[in-house]
């Protein structure tokens, strides 16, 4: 027969052991090991599992951080792209990003020994007769241009140059597609020879630069719409994108008070104008274009979103661009500018 003091013990024991109701058996030692070896085990196969996706981790990090600096690792064409990017943002703060794409293609002319084909595009429009009136019927440089013929694009050049590059600078004069835009062939050779007359004095942009008339010399004859687009327009231009161009081109024109053009009339404009944008895309990404397999840096003298509508037959188009270059040097109101998009 069992004491109270033997039970009272037993209990106890059982409390100390098992940490509960004395009506529940305590666990063995043989048990609690038994339990706790089998905790150790799976725990230690949970840090193992951790410790060995880490590293699987840190080794796909590693290759596709060295597949970066593969495409990337000439340092010639790190210091470009560098100086490249800073000027960007310095010349607007929300300006375009420039794309992975231009460093592929300066690393590919680097290891290649082949010269990078820079394209920049002077718009030649109606306001370009209207400074011709302000400047007192003969054009004269402003200081704008000459800024950026003397200044700015020599600075550029010298970048590419002092790091081995060659640099092949295509400045084409391009008339307004749109026929109340386009000024005459005179005038147009009278601009050709005014900013011939600017790099003549600066022996990097003369060397580099290769000065083009768009429609004599490489289109031979005016740029036409796509005819898709036109076709079907907005298949392929989405409206919204269309509703901004025509919020611009309407705070353009009331610059002008004897502007009598209707809203409609406007619109069919341009239309015709942005189907054109599709086609000189198309065309400068294709077989015909004087860059072979569309192989240029486009520095462009506008709005790196005016050439959103390039891209439509011709993807990829805008990864080519580099905005470094302050827009439209060749308006008087210039500074008065601003692209909303």
């Amino acid at each position: 027969m069992v004491s109270v003091a033997q039970l009272v013990e037993r209990f106890s024991v059982a409390e100390v052991v098992a940490g509960s109701s004395p009506v529940r058996h305590p666990m063995s030692y043989k048990s609690k090991k038994q339990k706790n070896t089998l905790r150790n085990r799976i725990g230690n196969k949970m840090r193992t599992f951790r410790i060995v996706l880490s590293r699987l981790a840190q080794n796909v990090r590693s290759q596709l951080k060295g597949r970066k600096e593969s495409k990337m690792s000439l340092p010639q064409t790190r210091k470009v792209m560098a100086f490249l990017r800073d000027e960007a943002r310095r010349i607007r703060p929300n300006n375009k990003r420039i794309d992975e794409w231009v460093d592929e293609l300066l690393e590919q002319c680097a290891r290649d020994g082949k010269p990078v084909d820079v394209l920049t595009q002077w718009c030649l429009s109606k306001d370009l007769e209207t400074r011709k009136i302000q400047q007192g019927g003969r054009l004269s440089p402003l200081p704008s241009e000459k800024k950026m013929i003397l200044e700015a694009i020599p600075r550029i050049i010298d970048v590419f140059t002092s790091n081995g590059f060659r640099v092949n600078w295509w400045f084409t004069f391009n008339k307004a597609f749109v026929d109340e835009g386009r000024v005459s062939d005179a005038l147009v050779v009278e601009y050709i020879n005014l900013i011939s007359a600017l790099v003549s004095q600066n022996e990097a942009v003369r060397e580099s630069g290769i000065l083009i008339n768009w429609e004599e010399e490489v289109l031979q004859g005016r740029q036409q719409p796509n005819r898709e687009v036109m076709e079907d327009f907005f298949r392929y231009i989405p409206r919204g994108a269309f509703d901004i161009e025509m919020k611009n081109l309407l705070r353009r024109v009331q610059k002008y008070p004897n502007f009598s053009k209707s809203v409609a009339e406007l619109e069919v404009e341009k239309k015709y104008n942005i189907a054109c944008e599709v086609g000189e895309g198309k065309f400068l990404l294709g077989e015909q274009s004087p860059f072979s397999k569309g192989e240029f840096l486009l520095i462009p003298f506008e709005f790196p979103e005016r050439y959103g509508f390039f891209e439509i037959l011709a993807p990829g188009f805008q990864r080519r661009i580099a905005a470094v270059l302050k827009p439209y040097p060749w308006r008087i109101d210039a500074d008065d500018l601003v692209y909303e998009s």
